[in-house]
């Protein structure tokens, strides 16, 4: 776990756990993490609104002017997402932290 860490889930009444997101502060980030939408419901938007709630909620709970993430580079889905929310690929901060196939992302708090 780190620390300052976050969870949020979104649930329907009706359709139970959507989705679920992590934010904390790394490399003078909010870094979202572990953001993941329920197989059933992918392709609806889910994603869409959880990284909006994860962006208003870090930027409301920590001072700091970019987000960060890492994505599976063949995760099409995602990779729309954070790119539609702001994101764009730009280098790791810490090479050595850097995920196999994964490719780091940013954007602006504001």
């Amino acid at each position: 776990a780190h620390r300052g860490q976050r969870s949020f889930a979104l649930h329907a009444d009706n359709a139970g756990m959507l989705g679920f997101g992590q934010f904390y502060p790394r490399w003078q980030r909010i870094h979202l993490s572990r953001i993941a939408v329920h197989p059933a419901h992918r392709g609806l938007g889910v994603g869409k609104v959880l990284v909006h709630e994860l962006l208003a909620a870090g930027r409301a709970k920590h001072d700091l002017a970019e987000f960060g993430l890492f994505v599976y580079r063949d995760n099409d889905a995602a990779l729309t997402v954070y790119r539609e929310a702001g994101f764009a690929v730009t280098s790791s901060p810490d090479p050595a932290a850097t995920i196999d196939g994964c490719d780091y992302m940013t954007r602006p708090a504001n």
